[in-house]
């Protein structure tokens, strides 16, 4: 198959791209929880940081999410659900941390499947989030 066919397919990819919006989502809503309980001003900071980053990164999704009005109704399940594995415990900090190591480990899969001219979009994309949590994750 050619670069300029995807090899995934729209609707594989506008299930996936519904999906990762929802779940950025999730996390900056997790990380917004935290700031009322962290101890420092500084931490506030990071966590308020971190938050809208990950809103930001819902809203380049929300940009490039392939429209199919023929399936809205079956991809609307995931406006409405919460993706983030809440089994890790109650800290909203770490539940965010192990779900934005999850996502990651995603989009690191997406990219190699994605096609250089045909999904140039959604790779703009991961290429945006992922140098931007290899700069902002300490390892």
């Amino acid at each position: 198959m050619s670069a300029t066919r995807t090899h995934v397919g729209i609707v594989t990819w506008s299930r996936r791209v519904r999906e990762a919006r929802v779940i950025e989502l999730q996390i900056a809503d997790r990380l917004g929880a935290a700031l009322a309980a962290a101890p420092t001003g500084g931490e506030k900071v990071a966590l308020a940081r971190a938050a809208a980053r990950h809103g930001e990164y819902a809203r380049f999704w929300d940009r490039v999410v392939p429209v199919l009005h023929d399936l809205d109704d079956e991809l609307a399940i995931f406006d409405h659900f919460d993706p983030v594995d809440t089994t890790v415990g109650d800290d909203p900090q770490r539940v965010a941390r192990v779900a934005t190591d999850q996502l990651v480990e995603r989009y690191q899969r997406w990219r190699h499947e994605a096609t250089p001219i045909a999904d140039a979009p959604i790779l703009r994309v991961l290429d945006l989030i992922l140098i931007e949590q290899r700069v902002t994750q300490p390892r």
